[in-house]
């Protein structure tokens, strides 16, 4: 999908990404049950399609969430969450 949207992207343009952290360290073994992926994961995935990285925002991070629980519609609004925003260069 990275690569996807890297080709549709003009030079210049921004990928922003908001997604539900899981444990650090889990990589992508809770996307099926829980709708959660590693932060870190997902950087080495972007990266290496060639986006360059911008900025990260704290802004929907939840400390509370024991990250144990499905990211559904019912608490989506309530897990700790990520914003990664990258640009094509």
């Amino acid at each position: 999908m990275n690569q996807a949207i890297f080709k549709a992207l003009k030079p210049g343009g921004n990928y922003v990404i908001i997604d539900h952290h899981t444990r650090e360290g889990a990589g992508t073994t809770d996307l099926q049950e829980l709708h959660r992926i590693d932060i870190e994961t997902v950087r080495s995935q972007v990266l290496a399609t060639d986006f360059e990285f911008q900025t990260e925002s704290k802004v929907l991070v939840n400390s509370e969430d024991p990250h144990t629980v499905s990211a559904c519609r019912d608490i989506m609004t309530h897990t700790d969450r990520f914003i990664l925003k990258y640009t094509r260069p």
